[in-house]
């Protein structure tokens, strides 16, 4: 008996407890979805048990600093997405400015490799290429350190 007095009193005392109203309550949702949102696609990680992921947005972060420790290059957008038919095997593309002072094909190739060597030893991502697109000209006097081109999603 004096168990079942518990049980009712604690059904009363929940029953009475004040129930969020349904602003707060949307908002709370609507901020949970929004997290989920910002991380982007999960992409696999090149694991042999497929059960690695990083989240698209922080991977980009990653090899946009890739890109920007190249002397004269300054990375302005990238995104991964899964090649055909390999959906632990990646593609990047990835935007840019660059300075002028050396044959673009020599920076772009060091570009390149800066990217996939922090795809595949820092992040362990499996990259089939990275495709460059360079939209910007960096003046000598504006290459340093921090400094973003027009549209960086930094």
């Amino acid at each position: 008996m004096a168990v079942l007095e518990a049980l009712t009193r604690a059904t009363r005392s929940l029953r009475a407890a004040r129930q969020p109203d349904g602003h707060r309550l949307t908002g709370r949702v609507i901020d949970a979805v929004g997290a989920e949102i910002r991380l982007g696609a999960t992409l696999l990680l090149d694991d042999p048990d497929h059960d690695l992921r990083i989240g698209e947005t922080a991977a980009a972060k990653a090899l946009r600093r890739a890109a920007d420790s190249v002397p004269g290059a300054c990375a302005a957008s990238c995104r991964l997405t899964p090649a055909p038919d390999r959906p632990a095997v990646h593609v990047v593309a990835l935007t840019m400015a660059a300075a002028l002072d050396q044959p673009l094909r020599e920076r772009a190739e060091k570009v390149r490799q800066a990217v996939l060597y922090a795809a595949e030893h820092i992040l362990g991502l499996a990259v089939t290429s990275v495709d460059l697109t360079i939209n910007s000209v960096l003046e000598h006097s504006h290459m340093s350190s921090g400094e973003r081109p027009e549209g960086s999603e930094h």
